[in-house]
This record gives C-alpha cells, sequence and structure tokens, in this order.
C-alpha cells in the first residue's frame, strides 16, 4: 500500500495541471497574505476532495471557504509547532546579539554571513527546535486529514482519535510512510533550491511547478493515509 500511496500521490498534481500552476501563482503571492491563506485552504480542499474518493484536483471555487480553511490551518500549525518556532527564533536571536556584542563590526566582515549562519545551526536550542519540527509532524499530519475530514479546529487537536489513527494504520507502517513522505518532499525542497540558482527562468519553475506539486503531493498523501488506515499492509 505504501508504494500505492507514493506513486499516485506523485502523480496526482499533474492530474490537472493548469490548477497546480495556478497555486503556484498563489504561491509567490503569499507575501500579500490573503493569497497564502488561499493557498492553505485549497491544500486542505484536496485532503477533503481526496478523503471522499476524487482522483483530480478539485476547481478554486468559493473563495471565502478556502480563506476560511487556510485560516483554521494556519492557526493550527501555529500551535503545533509554536514551540520549536519559539526555541529556533530564540536560538538564533541569542547568537547573533551576541556577536553583535563580542564584535559590532561582524556584519560588515567579509563571510560574516556564512559565519552567522554556521553558528546559528551549532546553537543547541535551535537544533532543539529542528529537531522537534518532524516529531511534532508525525501527528500534525493526521490533525491536518483530521481538520480537513470534520471542518473543525477542535478535530485537529483531538489527539486520542489521532493516536487512535495512527494505530489503525500501525506504527510501523505509519513512520515507514511519514519518513517516505519526509524524503519525497525533502528531495523536492532541494531541487527548488537548485532552481533558485538559475536567474529568472529557475525562480519561476521553483516557485509555480515545484513548489505546489511538493504542498499536493503532500495532500493527496495525507489523504490516502487517513482513508487506507484500515487496510491490511502485510
Amino acid at each position: 500500500m505504501l508504494f500505492e500511496i507514493i506513486s499516485d500521490s506523485i502523480r496526482y498534481p499533474f492530474s490537472r495541471f493548469t490548477r497546480t500552476i495556478f497555486l503556484g501563482i498563489l504561491y509567490i503571492l503569499s507575501i500579500l497574505i490573503i493569497p497564502l491563506f488561499v493557498g492553505l485552504g485549497y491544500c486542505i480542499r484536496v485532503i477533503k476532495v481526496s478523503i471522499e474518493g476524487e482522483e483530480t484536483l478539485p476547481p478554486f471555487d468559493n473563495w471565502g471557504e478556502l480563506l476560511l480553511k487556510g485560516l483554521k490551518l494556519f492557526i493550527m500549525d501555529l500551535c503545533y509547532f509554536i514551540i520549536p518556532i519559539i526555541l529556533i527564533v530564540y536560538g538564533c536571536v541569542s547568537t547573533v546579539m551576541t556577536l553583535i556584542n563580542q564584535n559590532p563590526y561582524l556584519a560588515t566582515m567579509p563571510g560574516a554571513q556564512l559565519y552567522i549562519r554556521s553558528l546559528i545551526l551549532k546553537n543547541p536550542t535551535v537544533i532543539l527546535g529542528m529537531m522537534l519540527i518532524p516529531i511534532i509532524g508525525i501527528f500534525e499530519k493526521m490533525g491536518r486529514a483530521n481538520l480537513a475530514y470534520y471542518g473543525s479546529l477542535g478535530a485537529a487537536f483531538n489527539f486520542s482519535e489521532i493516536f487512535n489513527i495512527i494505530s489503525e494504520i500501525g506504527w510501523g507502517s505509519y513512520l515507514a510512510w511519514y519518513v517516505v513522505v519526509l524524503i519525497v518532499q525533502i528531495f523536492l525542497y532541494l531541487f527548488s533550491l537548485f532552481l533558485l540558482q538559475i536567474p529568472v527562468i529557475g525562480s519561476i519553475i521553483s516557485s509555480i511547478i515545484v513548489m505546489p506539486i511538493l504542498l499536493l503531493f503532500d495532500a493527496r498523501a495525507i489523504a490516502l493515509r487517513y482513508v487506507y488506515r484500515h487496510v491490511d499492509e502485510e
């Protein structure tokens, strides 16, 4: 079942590719906030319709509904990841402030950015925050599925049901799925970063094609894992 879920999720963004491109345009415009929430809401809609058995990307309509769904997802993820966010921000700020106190002119020195970045990544608080993200993500993905299915924030934090869903799947099968999904996402993200090194066209391809594929792959994989939790994978 794992192979079927992953292969289906990889193909899914190409089912109606113009809608994938439109999601990419929203991704570019996400700096304007409202397109960000609409894009997040569309990902929730993808999970919902996939759970209901739809095989292709849903339309972009009922924009108010998409906006509301996106806002709910944003609040949900903020609550889920608030601790690692605080740890990472605190670690970054404390590292930079310490360096500035030691050398106020550090930022003007050659190679300063790489040096500061390397020290930030070595900060124990930052490391702890980064380690917590994939651990919390184990539960966040099924919380996201619950949010899409029930439409309420309360369902996203119904941890007893989330644990039951994962138990129905089997922790071994679920963690195997989770790791493979992460690997695919990391690959797509690194490919996106590589494309950004190509002036103009690389940035366009990265934003309009690769990133929406990543988002839609994740949404579809979550939905299928949620639906097929009763299927014996042995």
